[in-house]
């Protein structure tokens, strides 16, 4: 019996352009890498830019690789999500996105993708976005990927979130004549 060799798995992470977006899918591509599988990590290149520990990650996680995407905003544009948030998502929707899909099409195709001198990948099998990023599950979805959207909240914010119908149904919320 002649065994098909199956590739490996490739995943694309996309987080939301800010610290508490970035960090938590961090970690989750180092879990990712941990268990063999291929993972690019893509970053605006503002976020891009301000990533020290890249090249020591790289080192220790041979299958991690970083990619940038513009976010379209000029480079003196603050980012900061407050007042912020408004612009920021309009020009991930309306830059970031044509450009994410162009860069899922090329890491899709059938052939091996090169990524350096130092190896190739194999064709992304997987998007794990944010789930801010709507934008990023439509294209994901034109392409044929499957996508996973994640929260990358912590278990209290997820915990209130949850709670949240239960005090509206005992009249808790709002907090209406007080």
């Amino acid at each position: 019996m002649e065994m098909k060799l199956q590739p490996q798995p490739h995943v694309l992470l996309l987080p939301f352009p800010a610290q508490g977006h970035i960090k938590p899918m961090l970690t989750l591509a180092q879990l990712l890498c941990h268990a063999g599988i291929h993972v690019t990590f893509v970053n605006t290149e503002h976020n891009h830019r301000h990533l020290t520990q890249r090249e020591a990650l790289s080192a220790r996680f041979p299958t991690l690789h970083f990619r940038s995407i513009s976010d379209g905003l000029p480079s003196d544009h603050p980012r900061s999500i407050f007042p912020y948030l408004l612009d920021i998502v309009t020009s991930l929707r309306s830059t970031t996105a044509p450009l994410l899909h162009q860069l899922l099409l090329s890491l899709t195709s059938k052939s091996d993708v090169v990524v350096d001198a130092a190896g190739q990948l194999p064709p992304l099998s997987c998007v794990i976005t944010d789930g801010i990023m709507c934008f990023a599950i439509d294209a994901a979805e034109e392409v044929g990927l499957p996508v996973i959207a994640v929260r990358t909240s912590g278990a209290c914010s997820v915990w209130c979130y949850l709670c949240l119908p239960k005090l509206i149904e005992e009249g808790e919320l709002p907090f209406g004549g007080q």
